[in-house]
Formats: structure tokens, sequence, C-alpha cells
């Protein structure tokens, strides 16, 4: 400010003035840029970015080129009329508009992304919805063969539950039944609610007996929990069907149907079940001969190393 001050009223240099004025914006907005940079994960934020980068850069060019490089009159008063004026106008409008256009844009981009999520999605429970699980899929098929186990669960007798209870009772239900999924589950594994009271997961690189464990423990966990504070005086249980992606198979569709008449199995033999494709999970002792079978296979697995 001292030295702005001093080239105005005692050097009366425009040059010098408009030279240091840029340079001094430049640097201020630069600073500012470089300290939120790192922070800027949304596209908006990123385009408020770009555009105040852009600033930067035409300050600085600006001053150079025509400070060092443009004949033009050094006085004050000359500044209306000078090229560098006209230039600053014309870069200011181009930059206004592109900055307004970048944020629309962006808007626009977030909105799209918003709707697509939403379309994906489940509201109760926040899990994918079958569109959304068919369409993650795809995608992981697009890029590997896909390999993995499909697990289907199914709460049993809800529709007796939304009856007696009430739905904000079942709708209660629905969502512990999807929170369930997620602190039980790997990270990498794919949930959706198919509708109603069905849920199906996709395990990525999970054998047979690995999402039988994992099916187990969801059952587990789920038939454990304690109701009474929405009003449910009972337990509520769920029954599972697991299947594996065959070799040959690209894609989950036949592991689907197999997982599906593994559930049905498992609601024709009592409920409260973990039903595999090809014979009956039972539980209990049952974890434990398949966690045998893991370890087994683990050793082959080294044997063969």
């Amino acid at each position: 400010l001292v030295m702005n001050v001093y080239v105005v009223l005692r050097l009366e240099s425009l040059h010098l003035e408009l030279l240091l004025n840029d340079v001094a914006t430049s640097c201020l907005l630069g600073f500012a840029l470089a300290g939120v940079m790192n922070r800027a994960l949304t596209l908006t934020d990123r385009a408020v970015v770009l555009t105040g980068s852009i600033v930067v850069v035409d300050s600085l060019i600006r001053a150079l080129v025509f400070v060092s490089f443009a004949s033009s009159s050094d006085r004050l008063e000359d500044f209306a009329e000078s090229s560098y004026a006209q230039a600053m106008h014309v870069t200011t409008a181009l930059i206004g508009v592109l900055y307004v256009l970048s944020i629309v844009a962006a808007l626009g981009h977030r909105a799209i992304g918003t709707l697509k999520d939403a379309a994906e999605r489940d509201p109760l429970t926040g899990l994918l919805n079958r569109r959304g699980f068919d369409m993650r899929l795809e995608r992981i098929e697009k890029e590997s063969a896909l390999r993995g186990s499909v697990v289907i669960g199914d709460i049993d007798h809800f529709k007796q539950v939304n009856d007696r209870f009430g739905h904000e009772a079942g709708d209660r239900v629905i969502q512990v039944f999807g929170d369930t999924l997620r602190q039980s589950l790997p990270a990498d594994a794919i949930c959706s609610r198919f509708g109603g009271e069905e849920f199906v997961i996709f395990l990525p690189g999970k054998g047979l007996a690995e999402a039988g464990v994992l099916a187990q423990a969801l059952r587990g966990r789920f038939s454990g929990h304690d109701w009474r504070h929405v009003g449910v005086e009972q337990q509520i249980t769920a029954s599972f069907g697991v299947a594996a992606i065959a070799e040959g198979e690209y894609s989950a569709k036949a592991a689907t149907g197999r997982a599906d008449r593994a559930l049905y199995d498992a609601k024709a033999a009592g409920r409260n079940k973990v039903v595999w494709d090809g014979g009956n999970y039972e539980p209990g002792g049952a974890v434990v001969d398949i966690q045998r079978s893991l370890k087994d296979e683990a050793r082959r697995s080294a044997d063969g190393a």
C-alpha cells in the first residue's frame, strides 16, 4: 500500500502503478488459491479455482506485455484511453463469462450426479436399488472377469410384522437390516435392496464357503437384535441363499438364480437358516465345518505353491 501511494503521488508513473497493482493482485489471489487448491474436491470448487487461476495469469501477462513492451502514455489521466484499459475490459468480460459458464456447468453436473445417485439408491436404507446393483455389476464386468458369490437375504414373516406392529415398525426393521449389511460385510461388498424385504449382495472374490460364513454372521446378528425400542415384542429373523459364480459364467445372473432357489429352500426348511447352492448350511456347528474347509483350501494352496 505504501509503495502504491508513493508510485501514484510521487513518481506519477502509470506503467509502474499498473505493474505494481497487477503483481500484488496476482500474488494475493495466487496465495489464496494455493491454500485451497487441495481442498477443491467438487467440480464446482475446481471451476472456481480454475477461473481464479486464469485471473492470476491474465493479470501477470497483461502487466508484463503492456508495461514492458507496449508503447503508451505514462500519464495517469490517459489511463481510460490506453490500450491497457481496453485489453483489461475485454479480458475481464471474457473471464466473467467463462466463470459463469463454468459454475453453471459444474452445478449442472452436480445436479445430474445427484439425480443419478438417487435413481440408483433405495431411499429407505441408502443401499443400492435393483437398477443400481445391476449397473454396478455391469461396470465391474466391463473391467474384468466377474468372480465372487451372490447372497440373497429375505426377512422372515415380514408381512406379519407390518400387519401387527405397523408400517413404521416395518420400515425400521428394513433399515436395521440394511445397517446390519453395511456393518457386517467387507467394504467392497455390493449391497442392494431389490424391493420389499428382499436384499441381494455381491461379494467380489469370495468363494462359496467364505460367503456362507458371512451370511451366517448376518443371520446371527440380525436375529439377535432387540426390537422393543420400536414396539416389537418378538424375535425377527431372516433367511439367506448363497451361490458362487461358476467357471465359465461371465455375469451374476445364473448365480443369482441359484441363490434365489437356495433362499426358497431356506424358507421351506423352517426359515432363519442359511442355505447354499448344492447343500444345506445349518446354523451353529456348520460354521466350524466351513471354516475348516477354508483352512483346508488355504493349506492346499500353500502346499501347491
